[in-house]
């Protein structure tokens, strides 16, 4: 069985505004130690992305308030084979439109090196994964880019890793990161 060594480390920063296929700007820095023999998870030393929505009138759902949770990627490195593999979700407290997908980058890069899995839908609840062979060398970092549109009729209280798109409420785009992870 091939020695795996097993990062979960907080968010170290907020992506600038990502096409889902464009490029990616980090800024921020922060890790945490994977304990002992590189097989132990450390515990995240950060926060996940979140939105609290408040209804402000006659919204589109019975809820008076709601919130979403886009979620730091948990990040696995298999030193044998130079595999890098990751997930991360988005989770709310009702079905509304978001889409996103995650994307692994060389640290300090502008630009996505692998891309995970995507999803455009309708749902209270969304993943997105995936995997590189051969990577042996370098500091790495994997974002979970997700949007999310809102119904009308709530304001919305934006966490830390989350802004509006071109200033408008009815897109929110929300990053959450993991890195810097040495690729051993």
């Amino acid at each position: 069985m091939p020695l795996q060594k097993t990062v979960l480390l907080r968010p170290a920063g907020v992506a600038a505004a990502l096409g889902l296929a464009a490029s990616l700007a980090c800024a921020g820095a922060g890790s945490a130690q994977a304990a002992g023999n590189g097989t132990t998870p450390a515990a995240p030393a950060g926060t996940n992305a979140t939105i609290t929505f408040h209804r402000t009138g006659s919204g589109a759902s019975p809820m008076s308030t709601f919130t979403c949770s886009v979620t730091y990627p948990y990040v696995t490195d298999t030193y044998a084979t130079g595999e890098i593999s990751w997930s991360a979700q988005v989770s709310c407290s009702i079905s509304l439109h978001m889409q996103g997908t995650t994307a692994l980058y060389q640290w300090g890069s502008g630009s996505a090196y692998a891309f995970g899995s995507g999803y455009n839908n309708t749902s209270s609840f969304n993943t997105s994964s995936g995997d590189i062979f051969g990577i042996h060398t370098g500091l790495w970092g994997v974002n979970n880019n997700v949007d999310i549109f809102p119904p009308a009729g709530y304001t919305t209280t934006l966490g830390v890793g989350c802004y509006y798109v071109n200033g408008s409420p009815s897109d929110i785009h929300c990053t959450a990161t993991t890195g810097p992870i040495t690729a051993g």
